[in-house]
């Protein structure tokens, strides 16, 4: 069982906005943590959420994925943030507003 690391700014001072850094899943160099979820992706999800806490990162390849497992950060990424995480183009705005309404998809 390997444990997340703790990735906190050295002075374990708050960063922007008053985050600190987010805590890590230790992976292999270049493949990250793409064979893991291999074959039960989702006892590796819970197993993120379970070494890692309400909000984790962890490596596919090059790219990084950031996993909320808290209500109140999803709300916070999800709706009340939304603007600063998506960005929508105008196209699917003007084609999905009149289908879904004003909501994560459309805004």
């Amino acid at each position: 069982m390997t444990t997340c690391l703790n990735t906190k700014n050295t002075k374990g001072e708050a960063g922007i906005a008053g985050s600190r850094k987010i805590p890590s899943l230790p992976g292999l160099p270049i493949l990250g943590n793409l064979l893991d979820p291999r074959p039960d992706r989702l006892g590796f999800l819970m197993r993120v959420n379970r070494e890692c806490g309400d909000i984790a990162q962890f490596r596919i390849g090059p790219r990084r994925i950031v996993q909320l497992n808290s209500p109140e950060y999803v709300q916070s990424v999800l709706v009340d943030n939304d603007y600063a995480f998506f960005e929508k183009s105008p196209v699917l705005r003007q084609y999905l507003r009149p289908v879904f309404g004003n909501g994560l998809l459309s805004i």
